[in-house]
């Protein structure tokens, strides 16, 4: 019976272990895509000449530009594909 136990025990921390493992996989890949994403955005701070701007001005900027209307966010996006277009980057972002 003891032993019942001991084995029952030791399944559960394989599996215990087996998980374990899986969620420092998915921990792994999501810090990477994290860090793939942040690098992008601080590759545009870089293009747009803005990446030695202040933190404080730039977090300021951010969060009323969350306010823009959308018809200025379409103008924007248009200013935004013809540097691209201009750099030559057919990499989506």
């Amino acid at each position: 019976m003891e032993q019942n136990y001991d084995e029952k025990i030791k399944e559960v921390k394989s599996s215990l272990n087996k998980l374990e493992s899986k969620k420092n996989r998915t921990n792994s890949l999501t810090r990477k895509e994290r860090a793939a994403h942040l690098i992008q955005k601080g590759a545009l701070l870089e293009i747009a000449g803005i990446d030695n701007v202040d933190s404080e001005i730039l977090l300021g900027y951010f969060l009323w530009f969350k306010d823009v209307p959308e018809e200025k966010l379409e103008k924007l996006k248009a200013r935004g594909r013809e540097e691209f277009e201009r750099r030559k980057i057919v990499k989506k972002w």
